[in-house]
């Protein structure tokens, strides 16, 4: 096994993760939360696309007595 005492193996970090295994921890965190932050932002822009076009749901039909 080619891992170092902190457990990171070297040539599988090359191998997966490509890109990422030049970057620095600052730098890797701050994609990571840019990352994170376009996806909540895209998903309350779609929601709100969707609740605005769709429109509000009709009343259900009441129940005969």
């Amino acid at each position: 096994m080619d891992a170092s005492k902190d457990g990171v193996d070297a040539t599988k970090c090359r191998h997966y993760a490509q890109f990422a295994s030049r970057l620095d921890a600052i730098h890797f965190d701050i994609l990571y939360w840019f990352l994170f932050l376009l996806v909540v932002l895209m998903l309350f822009c779609s929601s709100w696309y969707y609740g605005r076009y769709v429109g509000p749901p009709s009343p259900a039909p009441r129940p005969r007595r």
